[in-house]
């Protein structure tokens, strides 16, 4: 599971541009927060969001919004970056329940390229899948879905159901869907190299 970030938020009292311009200049990020009984309208402080903003992955991390005496537990939705310079300049985020399922998009980790039995022997690999969308719970979602390829031989290949994942994530494509694989003339080489062996032995 991905670690919480904590942001202290305030309640903003004015909406429209000019509202949105007159918190930036005061190095804050307006934000709405939905999900709750009604829509709160926030503002953070701009290198705060801004320092796990960098980090990537946002989007797929748990929040919790210190809100005056409140603790609300969120997720960014949405992210919206000025086109110049690249710097956020509007949050949305949902609250989170007890019972909230959402999707996320959870970053493909590859382990043990370098004991994979078919790269060794000349395979390359291809990936499919460099992210995967679940669903799951907030608290749940994983900071990466590990892909062992330590036994994967030229030829073979994994699956979405070849993988053990965390409890309570599922992915959203029900197919059984091809994850990686392993491929490459590695076979015709060993063939190659046996018959040369066997020349330079006559």
């Amino acid at each position: 599971m991905t670690e919480m970030i904590v942001f202290t938020a305030e309640i903003r009292e004015s909406e429209g541009k000019g509202a949105a311009r007159a918190l930036r200049r005061n190095d804050r990020i307006p934000a709405i927060l939905y999900g709750g009984k009604e829509d709160v309208m926030l503002s953070l402080v701009a290198k705060d969001f801004f320092k796990e903003y960098s980090k990537g992955n946002i989007q797929s991390r748990l929040v919790e919004l210190h809100l005056g005496n409140k603790k609300i537990t969120a997720i960014p939705r949405d992210v919206q970056i000025n086109p110049v310079t690249d710097f956020p300049e509007h949050i949305d985020f949902q609250e989170v329940g007890k019972d909230t399922e959402i999707k996320v998009a959870v970053h493909v980790r590859i382990i043990n390229d370098d004991k994979c039995p078919g790269i060794k022997k000349g395979g390359v690999m291809n990936v499919a899948q460099r992210t995967i969308n679940f669903y799951c719970h907030p608290s749940s979602i994983p900071s990466s879905i590990d892909v062992d390829v330590a036994n994967l031989e030229v030829g073979q290949n994994l699956h979405i159901n070849d993988l053990q994942l965390p409890t309570g994530v599922r992915p959203v494509d029900p197919h059984n869907f091809a994850i990686l694989s392993i491929s490459g003339r590695a076979e015709e080489k060993e063939a190659s190299d046996a018959t040369a062996e066997a020349v330079d032995k006559k």
